[in-house]
């Protein structure tokens, strides 16, 4: 299971904030409260300063979080970088910072991939002295020319991290800007990391839409291809600026592709909307239609490659059962492709129950959520439809055609999914097939609230405990490294006394290797990255619901 405190939404320019999964369901869509916060009499307080030259900051937003007190408040630092935080009630917080141009933090993190530490308050306890430092975000900026050296106007550029999906790499869009008149783009808001940048012409002007003959642009990659593999990264420290970051447009032939669509009745799709998302690429970006009452589509200016083709009726909240959807692959390669013809059908259904410990069942109060999605991203529908688990622990959700996996959220505290079965197979990692208008049923979902648990400490050539770095935990199977959600694969930090803990990994055989850089998460699951951490990794097994200690030593230190 990963850190709760892990999603990071984008409002307001520049300004971050964090916001826990929990919190949503407590305080409603997008963030916004609608329960009355309690009145308490404990108070949070502390300082907000700049991480490069220790300065207060003014203005910045800190906001105090606890999902089991039923709160989450807001204020802004003061002109000496002071918050503080009154009548709150007793419960676990977490406080999260933020701040335009600056990235944003939570307090008790030592780096951005950690998790913050929570502040436990009693009733009537002060907390003092929470002081969060904020590092300042960087920029890339550059220019993107045509063919011929001339300025790109209106062109998107994207600034992408690359994360490893099932052992493959996908570049997953981040911030983004369009270039004007100049051919000119700035990206600010940026994280220390790697990035990737990527042109993309969105439309061509008029004259060259109606000519056949005149050329348009693949999505390309800096500094000038069109081969994702080959993009080159560009890495951006801590309020750093990295400019002439140039690309120059690679030119196509581009092509149409159109057709019809039909509904399960035989009737013209009218209305639906159509997505073409090129297999491989720039994870969610696309480009579409809406199509026409007859049911006809036309999708113009389509560079060569393989592409997902999807159609789906307007999505209706709470009425899925009218969804219809329909997808098929299209090859392009510089010629029209035209007589598509696709037939939709209305998503199948999978129905089942979870399967609790026996200790943990009496005591629990459920409020568990099934989706089921596509085990292959590329192939994955815009499908909104999560199924209740109900109060005897059945559930049932929409699913499309093809192989699925289940995802399970709100899962009780302690416990963990050892195990999705259909049929009585176990299909946990290889995920199960859906047929088109099925009623999948008998699937079974088994939690443990024993899970087993992998702690220590890592220390140095001299026996000291060291807390930089990261340790890795990843299975001695490589075909574990491709399983789904990569459950076999874990990464964690150091805390100040070099210990470290690890909890929910399946039971199986595994590696543990101690790297002297602090890793992101994202590079945990490069399978070039873990081979080399085997020269220096140590071996260990796993059994159902262990507890296993173990001591670690840095190489080359």
């Amino acid at each position: 299971m990963g850190s709760l405190w892990s999603k990071s939404i984008r409002l307001a320019g520049s300004v971050a904030i964090l916001v826990a999964a929990h919190a949503v369901t407590a305080f409603g869509q997008g963030g916004q409260a609608q329960v009355t916060p309690p009145k308490g009499t404990a108070i949070l307080r502390g300082h907000v300063f700049d991480a490069q030259n220790g300065r207060p900051l003014r203005r910045a937003l800190v906001r105090s979080m606890a999902p089991d007190a039923r709160t989450n408040s807001s204020t802004m630092t003061d002109d000496q970088g002071a918050y503080e935080f009154r009548e709150l009630p007793a419960g676990h917080y977490l406080l999260i910072v933020s701040k335009t141009n600056y990235v944003s933090a939570q307090y008790g993190q030592s780096r951005q991939s950690d998790a913050g530490k929570t502040v436990t308050l009693l009733d009537g306890q002060t907390a003092e002295k929470l002081d969060v430092t904020l590092s300042r975000t960087g920029v890339i900026a550059g220019h993107v020319v045509d063919e011929y050296g001339d300025p790109a106007p209106n062109v998107q550029v994207l600034a992408m991290r690359s994360q490893f999906i099932r052992g493959r790499r996908r570049l997953m869009p981040g911030q983004n800007a369009s270039t004007d008149d100049l051919g000119e783009y700035r990206i600010s808001g940026l994280g220390p990391a790697d990035y990737y940048v990527s042109a993309n012409v969105r439309s061509l002007p008029a004259a060259a839409a109606a000519d056949e003959d005149a050329p348009g642009y693949a999505v390309t990659y800096f500094p000038g291809t069109a081969n994702a593999a080959d993009a080159q990264k560009v890495t951006i420290g801590v309020g750093t600026t990295v400019d002439q970051i140039d690309v120059a447009l690679v030119p196509v032939k581009t092509a149409q592709i159109s057709g019809s669509v039909v509904d399960g009745h035989g009737q013209p799709m009218a209305g639906g909307n159509l997505s073409l998302t090129e297999r491989g690429g720039v994870a969610g970006t696309q480009s579409g239609t809406q199509i026409r009452p007859d049911g006809t589509f036309v999708i113009r200016n389509v560079a060569p490659g393989e592409y997902v083709l999807r159609a789906q009726t307007p999505f209706r909240r709470g009425q899925p059962q009218t969804m219809q959807t329909a997808m098929t692959i299209v090859s392009v390669a510089g010629h029209n492709v035209d007589g598509i013809q696709i037939v939709a059908t209305e998503l199948s259904t999978v129905s089942g129950i979870v399967l609790l410990d026996p200790t943990a069942s009496g005591s629990t109060k459920l409020s568990m959520s099934v989706r089921i999605v596509a085990t292959d991203p590329d192939m994955s529908y815009a499908v909104d439809d999560t199924g209740r688990v109900n109060d005897d622990l059945t559930f049932e959700a929409r699913a499309q055609a093809g192989r699925n996996a289940i995802q399970l959220f709100n899962v009780p505290n302690g416990s963990v999914v050892r195990s999705v079965r259909v049929g009585g197979v176990d299909v946990t990692d290889a995920g199960f097939e859906v047929k088109a208008n099925e009623r999948l049923t008998g699937v079974e979902v088994e939690l443990t609230n024993h899970p087993t648990s992998v702690s220590g400490v890592v220390t140095d050539g001299r026996g000291t405990p060291t807390s930089s770095g990261s340790v890795v935990v990843f299975a001695q199977d490589e075909q574990k490294w491709e399983a789904l959600n990569t459950r076999y694969i874990r990464l964690t930090s150091l805390d100040q006394d070099g210990k470290f803990n690890v909890n929910g990994l399946p039971p199986g055989d595994y590696f543990v290797a101690v790297s002297d850089a602090a890793l992101a998460p994202e590079q945990a699951s490069d399978p070039d990255l873990l081979k080399q951490l085997l020269r220096q990794a140590t071996t260990f097994s796993l059994n159902d619901g262990e507890t296993k200690t173990l001591s670690l030593k840095t190489i080359g230190r």
